[in-house]
C-alpha cells in the first residue's frame, strides 16, 4: 500500500507475506506500555535520576502502538488513519530518539566521570540538531511522506530527507548515509559510554539489533530497528525493577 499525501495505490495487505504486522506492533505495545508505566513509576519513587531512562520502555510502547495503527489504516484503506499514525511513529523515530537516550544516560552518569559526561552532553546537542534537521521539513510538508509496504515491512520512504529532495548534496546517498551514522552514534553512543555495565549491555543489544536490521531489513530500517529496540528496552524494566527491590530490601 502506498500513500503519498495526494493519492494512494492500495495493495491487498492480506495477500502479502508479512515479516511484521499490526499484531506484532500491538503486542509489543501491550507488553511495554504497562511494564513501562511501572518502570517510570518505580524510577520516580526510588531514584528520580533514573526517571528519563525509566520512561524509555513506555515511550517505545506508545511508538509501537502508533505503528500498529499504520498497519490497521493500510489494511482498512484509510489514508487519514495511516498518515496520522505514521507521523506519530515518525515523531518518536526522528524527533525524540536522537537525543532522548543520551538525555536518559547523562543524569545517571556519576560526576566523577567528567569526560564521559562531557561526551554524552555533546551527543545530546548533536541529537537535538539532528532532530530539528529531520522534523522541521517533515512536519512542514505534512502529509507528503511516502508510506509503502516493502517485502512485508512498513517503509517510510524519503521521510528522513523530505523537503531536501532538490537540494544538491543534501539529497545525496552519501550524505544520508552519513546522517544515518550520526543517528546511530547519538542513540547508541551514550549507552556504550555508561560506567554501568548493564546500561552498556543495553547499548550493545541496540548495536546487535542494528546489524541484524541492516543485513536483513535495510529497506525498512527505521521501522524494523525501532521494533527491535522497543523489545530490547524491556531490559530497562528489569534494571529498574531489580534496583527497586534492592532499595526496598535496604
Amino acid at each position: 500500500m502506498r500513500y503519498d499525501g495526494k493519492h494512494n495505490e492500495q495493495l491487498n495487505v492480506n495477500s502479502i507475506k508479512m515479516c511484521f504486522s499490526a499484531t506484532a506492533s500491538f503486542s509489543a505495545a501491550a507488553l511495554l506500555i504497562p511494564t513501562g508505566a511501572y518502570c517510570l513509576y518505580q524510577s520516580i519513587q526510588k531514584n528520580k535520576k533514573y526517571a528519563i531512562l525509566g520512561s524509555v520502555p513506555l515511550l517505545f510502547g506508545i511508538q509501537q502502538f502508533s505503528e500498529g495503527f499504520v498497519w490497521t489504516g493500510m489494511k482498512m484503506g484509510s489514508q487519514t488513519l495511516t498518515t496520522i499514525a505514521a507521523y506519530s511513529f515518525l515523531f518518536f523515530a526522528f524527533f525524540l530518539w536522537p537525543f532522548w537516550i543520551g538525555l536518559s544516560i547523562y543524569p545517571i552518569t556519576p560526576p566523577a566521570y567528567k569526560n564521559k559526561r562531557m561526551i554524552i552532553k555533546l551527543f545530546i546537542i548533536i541529537g537535538i540538531i539532528l532532530s530539528i534537521y529531520y522534523c522541521i521539513p517533515l512536519f512542514a510538508y505534512y502529509p507528503n511522506v511516502d508510506i509503502i509496504l516493502n517485502k512485508g515491512s512498513v517503509c517510510y520512504k524519503h521521510a528522513h530527507c523530505l523537503g531536501y529532495k532538490h537540494v544538491p548534496f543534501v539529497d545525496s546517498m552519501l550524505f544520508n548515509e552519513f546522517l544515518l551514522a550520526v543517528y546511530v552514534l547519538v542513540t547508541m553512543g551514550p549507552a556504550l559510554l555508561s560506567p554501568d555495565r548493564r546500561i552498556r549491555l543495553f547499548g550493545w543489544l541496540l548495536g546487535g539489533s542494528l546489524v541484524l536490521t541492516g543485513i536483513f531489513y535495510h529497506y525498512a530500517m527505521y521501522s524494523v530497528w525501532c521494533l527491535f529496540s522497543a523489545l530490547i528496552s524491556s531490559y530497562i524494566v528489569s534494571i529498574i525493577h531489580l534496583d527497586a527491590v534492592k532499595h526496598k530490601a535496604a
